[in-house]
């Protein structure tokens, strides 16, 4: 059965028990008995309503607020936290979800579906929307829809929230969506047009064009869209003041106008995609141009194009529209002495110069991109309500998280040091439920020391023979290299060489395969390590004399037992003799993988011919015996009623395995919907044990790549559609200021200017290089410095580390990084002037 959507329940009656609240109003009109309800809720969950409230006290609430507290951007377990508290306050009967697949989240700097100055006008109207909504009165619900998005606060969100409380009945319109209807050749409109009649109208076409349920559409639009999040683009710009006389030419934005940048946005072809997603799906973005770390300027970006030929194919239409400073071709858009140039070129609809300029921090930048300085175009992804705190490290996790629950295979990749390390960690810890909370006070080191030893901690440990060493921990590990192979990693064939009898030929398990199965079924791991202790305890028994003989199948004893030097156990024969035959621990447990209980090995009936379909060979009756003696001793323990655990799989420098030879046919089953429990589970033979193979649910998998590596090949598509990528980027902030800060600004700078065709987020010298200040010196000698060479030889980077910018040798330089601090530390010149 699919473990997919199991939100659904909750959700839809969730909405019921709303619509109780719709006349339970005060004599102001509030709905006061929901308020004090919601307020009753823990504090951290309903700031966003404190925060936009006068005096940080809410009064009223609509229906598709309160859905929005639990759907914003939050981690699994805060979200089963919150529906776990719903649950108790409004008697809801549904189980708490095991998944949230498919949920298109809130904003989470505009969950509240009303702005504050307009809420009395506003929550009245919602709740009449909500009213016909829930009683399916269509022709009312068109109606007041088109009321609604007269107010501010209200646009697509509306639809999210529709399909939040009837996902089978409504599809959600947020970027993401749009973006997969559209390429699915649903005609998708602006927000500007966006009405009642229109909305449900294209819930019909959606039906009719696309073969797939409302929540799975939404799923596959958030697979789609998952790599980047991009919402905008900021710069930093100090020079003339060219915006304003733009905002003069535009006349009041009354005609639309042309600037133009001299950088790609940071991420480049991916950042450009996803802008031009949100271009083609009628989705403008916001430009904010930044003085003194302030967002001073906003221009709304209609278009843009990045080349003469984009240029050539809409300069007409920008004509017709009387757009101002337009020029005769793009290669015409640069400065006053030719220096720079137009690289792209942002055709916008309005300009302004905001009334009360935005900080920077209040900016949530794409991928954890660094803040914008000097030339670069940063992504961003959201901005902070003034009163809101930003995203900190346990929220970029839990996005993580999310990201992970939905895909079930990540790749987070990044230059050396950048923490792909500690990253892992601290998700695959998040994954199984292991991950330490912070205590108050605790620094950085000591946090991330624990993390790491929790980490280690549940790192599967395999004995000799293959079985767990310690078989509560649920992460395993394995790095790819170049001879690495399908036999390594899933199965292969081994000759075994017993200390009696012939050569046999055993199929090894690889730990993809171990781990599968291990997910699939716990117990069987935990029987494997209760039998090796209980068969190693009996071979101490015979050495020490305690136990001489075993009871057989046709109901006598055995004869007196011995050990060999392979710790087989061995009978006497009749004549006094040892006999040649032995039971060996590796045959034994495998036998007990069939016979995995007392009474399944004492309803045999006969022993040749049961035992040896399962291990072959000869020495039945031994073998019988012994399953039998070791199954009554241990029992077998009852773990139906264990809640499932996740496990994860860990494979560090997957790009240096050939990945398609080494997962071989089983690629496909990583999908998410081809898992055990999916919308499609597949299953397949396996070459050499002949035994049917599924991937489970879970079991994920955390893949980690060096981006600067060029001695190994690209993952090609096959495998890339089936993760998720995640770029970590080196972080100015983990550098500490003064020397280990200025370091990491020249480095950064340096690179920004020898890099060819690579993002500079794929080359930056990781954080952790820069973060022992006391040890800098050392750093600089021995590993950024040889790194920055290697760059150059490999032909990754134009210019050596070891010269200016002028291509000069920097003395001594290989001994004392202030040289290089000198030589390419940021100038003011190297300011942007569009």
């Amino acid at each position: 059965m699919s473990e997919k959507f199991t939100w659904i329940p909750f959700y839809e009656e969730f909405s019921q028990k709303l619509l109780e609240y719709k006349d339970q109003v005060d004599e102001n009109g509030n709905h006061s008995t929901l308020v004090e309800k919601i307020k009753s809720l823990n504090s951290e969950w309903i700031d966003f309503l404190r925060a936009k409230a006068v005096n940080g006290d809410f009064t009223d609430i609509d229906p598709f607020t309160v859905f929005a507290i639990f759907n914003r951007s939050s981690g699994m377990e805060r979200r089963c936290a919150i529906l776990k508290s719903l649950k108790e306050l409004f008697g809801v009967l549904a189980e708490i979800p095991k998944d949230f697949d498919g949920i298109p989240l809130a904003n989470a700097q505009k969950s509240c579906f009303y702005y504050e100055q307009e809420k009395d006008e506003t929550i009245p109207l919602l709740w009449k929307l909500f009213d016909a909504f829930m009683n399916g009165n269509t022709t009312e619900l068109a109606h007041s829809f088109d009321e609604a998005q007269k107010k501010k606060g209200v646009r697509w969100n509306l639809t999210m929230a529709f399909f939040w409380m009837k996902p089978n009945e409504y599809v959600p319109m947020d970027t993401k969506s749009r973006s997969y209807l559209k390429k699915h050749g649903v005609d998708i409109f602006s927000a500007r047009k966006l009405a009642g009649e229109r909305y449900l109208n294209l819930i019909s076409d959606v039906k009719n064009k696309i073969g797939e349920s409302f929540p799975s559409i939404s799923r596959h639009a958030f697979e789609m869209n998952n790599k980047l999040e991009v919402n905008g683009l900021m710069a930093q710009d100090n020079s003339e003041p060219w915006q304003d006389e733009l905002i003069d030419a535009m006349d009041g934005n009354a005609r639309p106008g042309v600037f133009w940048w001299h950088e790609l946005p940071v991420g480049q072809k991916s950042t450009i995609k996803l802008l031009r997603e949100k271009i083609d799906a009628n989705d403008p973005f916001d430009f904010y141009i930044f003085q003194e770390k302030k967002a001073v300027y906003k221009a709304v970006v209609a278009d843009f194009v990045c080349s003469e030929e984009e240029y050539a194919a809409k300069k007409l239409a920008w004509q017709e529209s009387d757009t101002q400073w337009l020029k005769e071709s793009f290669s015409d858009f640069q400065d006053k002495n030719g220096k720079r140039k137009a690289r792209i070129l942002f055709y916008i609809e309005e300009f302004e110069k905001l009334e009360e300029p935005i900080p920077m921090d209040r900016f949530v930048t794409s991928k954890e991109y660094k803040k914008p300085h000097i030339a670069n175009l940063v992504p961003f992804k959201s901005i902070i309500e003034e009163g809101e705190k930003p995203m900190d490290a346990e929220d970029t996790n839990n996005e993580l998280l999310d990201l992970l629950n939905n895909k079930k295979n990540i790749i987070l990749q990044g230059a050396p040091g950048t923490g792909k390390t500690y990253r892992t960690a601290e998700l695959a810890l998040s994954v199984i439920g292991e991950l330490p909370s912070r205590n108050v006070g605790e620094d950085e080191k000591s946090f991330h020391k624990r993390v790491m030893d929790a980490y280690d901690a549940k790192i599967i440990k395999l004995n000799w023979d293959g079985s767990f060493a310690n078989p509560e921990a649920q992460i395993g590990f394995v790095t790819f290299h170049q001879s690495m192979d399908y036999e390594d990693f899933v199965e292969g064939i081994k000759p075994i060489k017993p200390d009696e009898g012939e050569m046999y030929y055993k199929v090894e398990n690889g730990i993809f395969k171990i781990m599968s199965r291990v997910a699939t079924n716990p117990q069987q791991v935990k029987q494997e390590k209760t039998l090796n202790s209980a068969f190693d305890d009996l071979i101490q028994n015979i050495i020490d004399g305690n136990v001489k003989s075993l009871p057989m199948k046709n109901g006598g004893r055995s004869s007196e037992l011995s050990v060999s030097s392979q710790m087989a156990i061995k009978w006497k024969a009749g004549n006094g003799n040892i006999d040649a035959n032995c039971v060996s621990k590796e045959r034994l447990l495998k036998l007990c993988e069939v016979y995995d209980s007392k009474e399944k090995i004492g309803a045999i009936t006969n022993i040749d011919e049961s035992i040896r379909d399962v291990i072959g060979g000869c020495n039945s009756s031994y073998y019988w015996a012994v399953a039998n003696y070791l199954l009554e001793k241990i029992g077998k323990e009852n773990i139906s009623n264990e809640k499932t655990k996740n496990y994860v799989l860990i494979i560090d420098e997957i790009n240096r395995g050939n990945v398609s030879k080494i997962f071989g046919e089983l690629i496909s089953l990583l999908e998410a919907d081809k898992r055990v429990g999916g919308d499609h589970p597949l299953s397949v033979t396996l070459p050499y044990s002949k035994e049917s193979f599924s991937v489970p649910s879970n079991l994920y998998i955390i893949g980690t790549m060096n981006t600067t590596d060029r001695s190994v090949g690209s993952i090609d598509y096959a495998v890339r559609r089936r993760f998720a990528f995640v770029t970590l980027d080196a972080n100015e902030s983990k550098a500490p200021e003064g020397d280990a800060r200025n370091l990491f600004n020249a480095v950064k700078n340096f690179l920004n200017k020898s890099k060819y065709d690579m993002d500079i987020e794929d080359l930056m010298v990781g954080h952790s290089y820069f973060m022992d200040a006391d040890n800098l010196q050392m750093k600089w000698r021995y590993e950024i410095l040889p790194l920055l060479v290697e760059y150059h030889k490999d032909g990754i980077i134009s210019k050596s580390p070891l010269k200016d910018d002028s291509g000069n040798e920097i003395a001594d330089v290989k001994k004392d990084y202030a040289k290089f601090v000198e030589a390419w530390q940021m100038k003011e010149s190297d300011s942007p002037n569009p």
